[in-house]
């Protein structure tokens, strides 16, 4: 703020703003939308309306120049798909996983996996599921990614486009800020911008650990790298604590036995025992519990029996 003279706002987002923000999330997204970031993105929007009414956002930068953790991992694992599949596929039987503790069963279907492309998929489906069955046959609709570059990471910046940011990021944005008549406007969405990116070399993008390089590059010309390069953080809320704690007693009301069993294809048992163990701080699976908790409470407000 003092560097390039900005008068800057804060708001801290509380357990009690989730759960008064709770009907506008349902009333605003219309559907159960189970990104939490939507619930800060909620009240982002709400806190800037009586100060501005058109706004600047930076998103669509994390999906043209690689700014995502997931962009940093393909280039890991790429190492494990040079190893012959029926190599792999032995090695997915052969890892000792319980030192993986909830990654296991994920680290697991990686190695199973025929090709990157498949991997890359899974970046955005996840590579575990509590379903008891799944049907993943709606990612034909994508299947374009496959073929508009050669390049492994640009496969995945073009499903991360198509898939995430059209179906998620946008709509969240999109939604929270329509909410409370606030313009946003997202320079890096710009067509131009999109197109231009990529026919950037991969190097000028991540280079390294170094992700958004060019962008970096261009940044450090008016602010001090100090300021910028931190890890990387979303735009989320600290649902691993909250759960265990503010809003233990509201998770334990709601997934409860009765509201798990109406939830068709859900693998029921599982779900209580991530619960379980997220409760006794064993794991993390927040995420999991966060997206089962919002369906309920979509289905109640709806009046959805099944």
């Amino acid at each position: 703020s003092r560097i390039i003279g900005t008068k800057h706002n804060e708001t801290i987002c509380k357990p009690e703003d989730l759960l008064s923000l709770l009907p506008k999330l349902f009333e605003a997204y219309g559907e159960p939308f189970a990104d939490s970031s939507s619930i800060p993105s909620l009240l982002l929007n709400k806190t800037t309306k009586p100060q501005v009414t058109v706004v600047l956002s930076g998103d669509g930068g994390d999906e043209s120049f690689f700014g995502y953790n997931h962009f940093e991992w393909s280039k890991i694992f790429d190492y494990f798909f040079s190893i012959p599949y029926f190599l792999r596929k032995t090695l997915a039987f052969l890892i000792p996983y319980k030192i993986l503790g909830k990654r296991a069963l994920a680290v697991k279907n990686i190695f199973k996996f025929k090709t990157f492309d498949n991997f890359i998929e899974s970046v955005f489906i996840g590579f575990s599921s509590f379903l008891i069955k799944r049907d993943n046959t709606w990612l034909k609709h994508f299947d374009s990614f496959r073929s508009l570059s050669k390049d492994k990471l640009q496969k995945l910046a073009d499903l991360n486009i198509k898939l995430w940011l059209e179906n998620d990021s946008n709509v969240k944005v999109d939604r929270a800020s329509m909410a409370y008549s606030v313009e946003v406007r997202s320079p890096f969405l710009d067509y131009r911008i999109i197109e231009f990116a990529r026919t950037l070399p991969i190097s000028y993008r991540i280079y390294g650990k170094k992700r958004k390089r060019i962008l970096k590059d261009i940044l450090k010309e008016y602010i001090p790298e100090t300021v910028f390069e931190t890890p990387k953080m979303g735009f989320g809320i600290p649902l691993k604590t909250w759960i265990r704690n503010e809003l233990k007693d509201e998770f334990i009301e709601n997934l409860n036995d009765e509201n798990l069993n109406k939830i068709e294809n859900l693998n029921v048992e599982l779900i209580k025992e991530y619960f379980k163990k997220h409760l006794s701080e064993k794991e993390d699976y927040s995420s999991y519990l966060w997206r089962v908790y919002v369906l309920i409470k979509w289905m109640k407000l709806n009046g959805e029996s099944k």
